[in-house]
């Protein structure tokens, strides 16, 4: 009985031990199975990754695991990297595929993670530039390994180079220019300049960088300069050309030309002012050289002018001199014509000499004159006639036209003075000076007198004054002339600009 009570308890142990066994290889298999759906879900995590990422053991650096892009960034099939060495996919270059392995290994170790920028290779023998995070743990399937995610980073760098290369020739423009450029920030201090810059005001690089654009500007100049600054760069970007003064580091006060242009962070903030100056010395002088040659020749061609006023007063003179000594009333007349033409001629010359402008004359100002001058030659009692003179605006004729001009007045006027009011009758005379749409000037001498008889032809006139006026608009004006007799006499001139 002993026996049997022994063998049933041995039996029952044996089976406790069976359904423990049992129970154990249920837990075993279920956590194979929680172990798989872990790996199969990392799996599919790294499969659709848009980084390349490779696991590669610890202790060998063999690669035993790719997902499709890194195999794709890389070049090789599905699966062909697979049981390769991670230095497979290094190029060459400043540092060997060994020297980056131990200096990521290095910093594994150290901090059990490294990052930065690899230069790979392709299947292809291309090399491409990669940024890569590297870290080390412990994978269920494959012990230790590294993990490494990759991000294809070549037209980054390529963008870099370019930009590197843009600002390398920017800069060497920048210093070769005779310009001189300098930044400065919102708050006034001088943050970069170019050689001109700085040969121009004579500090040193170190001085310079130590002072702001109000320390090299003379005190005069800072609220002017403050003005530029609110009313242009701060409201439209930019400033306008203008002129002020710099001071060098020896106390010199030299003229500068300035434009300035304001300058923006990425945000659209204000940062500071980039102002192109340029040393106007040179051209300060020459620009007082000039001046003063223009004042000497404005002085000459004012005496000059004077002169020929002076010498056609003279003839004037002399034929007032001869007409008067001469018995025949005809001969008489006639020099008193002359005289009449030449003292027009002399007005112009007066007119220059008086003007600041010796290349044209005011023409309601010469008419005028002319007329008032004319009236008083040819004794007209005040109130026998009106005289008016209408210009719409200030018209300027040139000077090559003011003689001819001043003729073709001259003998109107006298026309109508002479002929257009015989004995007491009284009337008025008007001229009008303006400019047509045509850039043209128009001149109106009108009169409500007798009228100009019916059988005389403006262009083709017995009359020596007549004729000169028809020869003059059309020779020397290059113009026309058109005449109406509808309550007394009108001449219509037009000449070009």
């Amino acid at each position: 009985m002993r026996d049997q009570s022994k063998t049933k308890q041995a039996l029952i142990q044996e089976l406790s031990s069976l359904r423990k066994r049992i129970t154990e290889l249920e837990q075993s298999e279920s956590e194979r199975k929680r172990l798989d759906d872990v790996l199969r879900l990392d799996s599919e995590i790294l499969a659709n990754m848009m980084e390349g990422v490779n696991l590669t053991r610890a202790d060998d650096g063999v690669i035993v695991y790719i997902n499709p892009c890194f195999e794709s960034m890389f070049g090789y099939d599905p699966g062909e990297l697979v049981g390769k060495h991670v230095s497979i996919v290094n190029a060459t270059g400043d540092k060997s595929p060994e020297a980056v392995a131990n200096e990521i290994i290095k910093s594994l170790k150290q901090a059990g993670e490294w990052h930065g920028e690899v230069h790979n290779l392709r299947k292809n023998g291309v090399s491409f530039w990669c940024y890569a995070n590297v870290s080390k743990f412990k994978h269920p399937q494959y012990g230790e390994v590294w993990i490494s995610v990759h991000q294809d980073i070549t037209d980054l760098k390529q963008a870099e180079e370019a930009v590197k290369k843009s600002e390398t020739k920017y800069r060497r423009l920048h210093e070769s220019l005779m310009d001189g450029f300098v930044f400065v920030g919102m708050d006034g201090i001088i943050k970069e300049y170019n050689k001109s810059f700085l040969e121009m005001i004579g500090y040193t690089r170190e001085e310079i960088l130590k002072l702001t654009y109000r320390d090299l500007t003379p005190e005069k100049w800072h609220s002017f300069e403050q003005n530029i600054v609110e009313w242009q760069i701060l409201t439209q970007g930019y400033s306008e050309v203008y002129e002020k003064e710099y001071r060098k580091k020896d106390g010199t006060v030299f003229p500068v030309e300035l434009r300035t242009f304001l300058i923006k962070d990425e945000t659209g903030s204000n940062i500071g002012m980039w102002a192109i100056v340029r040393d106007i010395i040179a051209r300060k002088r020459a620009e007082d050289i000039i001046k003063a040659s223009l004042r000497e020749k404005d002085i000459l061609l004012r005496e000059i002018h004077h002169r020929v006023k002076n010498n056609l007063q003279v003839i004037s003179g002399l034929l007032e001199l001869q007409a008067s000594s001469i018995g025949n009333p005809v001969l008489t007349g006639m020099l008193n014509q002359s005289q009449s033409r030449i003292q027009a001629m002399a007005l112009v010359h007066e007119k220059l000499y008086a003007s600041k402008d010796f290349a044209r004359i005011d023409c309601a100002g010469y008419v005028g004159a002319l007329s008032q001058d004319l009236f008083q030659s040819h004794k007209i009692n005040p109130g026998k006639i009106d005289l008016i003179i209408q210009t719409d605006g200030v018209v300027y004729v040139d000077i090559n036209k003011a003689i001819p001009c001043g003729l073709i007045l001259n003998e109107l006027i006298s026309n109508a003075i002479k002929h257009a009011f015989p004995g007491d009758r009284k009337g008025k005379l008007q001229i009008i000076i303006g400019e047509t749409k045509n850039t043209e000037i128009e001149i109106i001498v009108r009169d409500n007198g007798l009228g100009l008889p019916g059988d005389v032809d403006i262009h083709d006139s017995r009359s020596l004054g007549l004729d000169l006026v028809n020869g003059l608009v059309k020779n020397q004006l290059d113009g026309q002339i058109e005449v109406r007799r509808d309550n007394g006499t009108e001449f219509r001139i037009k000449f070009p600009l």
